[in-house]
């Protein structure tokens, strides 16, 4: 959120050097002005796209959270159960699905709690994923 208003912020400091141009001070800080209003523009666009985007699919990103959460956490459970039902490599797979699901939701929690990423990361996983647990052995 604070880089919008950055942005913001900038998008009126170039305003402001573009006007100065009419006052006859320099007319290189009219053509800084300009361009720092383009960039900032485009920026704006862009962080602004981003934004509306993420908020767009918010629900449905958690909803895919919260079914691999399930999904690994019902697997987990089955090798702990039965491991003689799966391989070396089939355990160590599922073990490593679950460190990147781990590692995927920690990512959104450090960003998402940043004030000047927040706005580009999904609130609600942030807030509400859990972690799966696993024992150490």
């Amino acid at each position: 959120m604070l880089i919008l208003i950055l942005l913001g912020v900038f998008f009126i400091l170039g305003i402001v050097l573009a006007a100065i141009h009419k006052f006859n001070v320099c007319y290189d800080s009219s053509l800084i002005g300009i361009l720092l209003i383009a960039f900032v523009s485009l920026g704006l666009v862009a962080t602004g796209g981003v934004s509306i985007g993420t908020a767009c699919t918010a629900d449905i990103k958690y909803e895919l959270t919260v079914d691999e959460y399930e999904s690994l956490n019902a697997r987990l459970e089955l090798a702990d159960s039965n491991p003689e039902s799966m391989s070396i490599l089939e355990t160590n797979a599922l073990y490593q699905a679950v460190l990147d699901y781990n590692s995927k939701v920690k990512e959104i929690r450090y960003w998402g709690t940043n004030p000047w990423t927040s706005c580009f990361y999904n609130q609600r996983i942030a807030k509400e994923a859990k972690l799966i647990e696993l024992d150490k052995k």
